[in-house]
């Protein structure tokens, strides 16, 4: 399956190690916070909340990802109802703390609670990743305010520095007040 592909805005902003031909026809939706799906309820609808408001804040959420998030949301949503039926079960079964239940056989095993929890936790986990929720994945990914334009590609808010070198393109007079310009991605 290999790495997942990088935004050609980070790679420019990283310095394209690899020297990989930059895509400057990269899909990029506009940045807003989708509407909330009907169907989530509860835990799910908050998480929703939460979650869209924090990415919208740094404009790294699209219309477009209203699926793939409520997906997360609605994997929150069980993990939530499954920890539930854990303390229920801890309550009703002294000794068990909910993470066991007894067969009809006599034989003790896993709860179910207990296995949809571990997979909500599972699919949670990846679904974040995504979307850059957790520490690893926020190391990976930049909010629009430092992404770059394809078409222009500077960095707003980066104090200028000169650039030197004949074969290097000047900066733009016309480019707006602290912006670093990171040269033509044209030429090889």
């Amino acid at each position: 399956m290999g790495r997942k592909a990088k935004p050609s805005a980070l790679r420019a902003i990283d310095g394209n190690a690899g020297r990989r031909p930059v895509n400057k026809n990269e899909f990029r939706p506009v940045a807003e916070a989708p509407d909330c799906p009907r169907h989530l309820k509860g835990e799910a609808k908050k998480e929703w909340v939460r979650v869209c408001a924090e990415l919208a804040a740094y404009q790294m959420v699209s219309a477009m990802d209203r699926g793939a998030l409520a997906m997360l949301c609605t994997q929150w949503g069980r993990y939530v109802e499954a920890e539930d039926m854990i303390a229920a079960a801890a309550k009703d079964i002294p000794g068990s703390g909910g993470f066991s239940t007894v067969t009809s056989n006599g034989n003790t095993v896993h709860s179910i609670a207990l296995m949809a929890s571990n997979r909500a936790i599972e699919l949670y986990h990846k679904l974040c990743s995504d979307f850059g929720l957790t520490p690893s994945s926020r190391v990976n990914l930049a909010p629009a305010t430092t992404q770059l334009s394809l078409f222009a590609p500077t960095i707003v808010g980066a104090d200028p520095v000169p650039i030197v070198g004949a074969d290097t393109p000047p900066i733009d007079p016309n480019a707006p007040p602290n912006v670093k310009s990171l040269g033509n991605f044209s030429k090889r």
